[in-house]
């Protein structure tokens, strides 16, 4: 089993890891889709900044939202 203890923890951290940075990447990801606020061909701004979209998925869509796809990406944290 000590060999396979390095292997078990690291797997178990990146898990954690994945899981508490999800909603910040999420928001990051929200944001570039948006576009940026000079640009002529993106009219609508939807969100203001990074707590903005936070507040916002919580109350629209829902916590449970912002941890929408975290599957996914786990998955492919593992499978890389």
């Amino acid at each position: 089993m000590s060999a396979l203890k390095p292997l078990v923890y690291g797997g178990l951290a990146s898990i954690k890891v994945e899981r508490s940075t999800f909603p910040i990447d999420l928001t990051k990801t929200r944001l570039q889709i948006q576009g940026p606020k000079n640009d002529a061909n993106f009219k609508e701004i939807r969100y203001g900044g990074m707590l903005h979209v936070l507040v916002r998925i919580g109350r629209e869509e829902g916590p449970k939202a912002l941890y929408s796809g975290i599957l996914l990406g786990e998955l492919w944290l593992h499978v890389r």
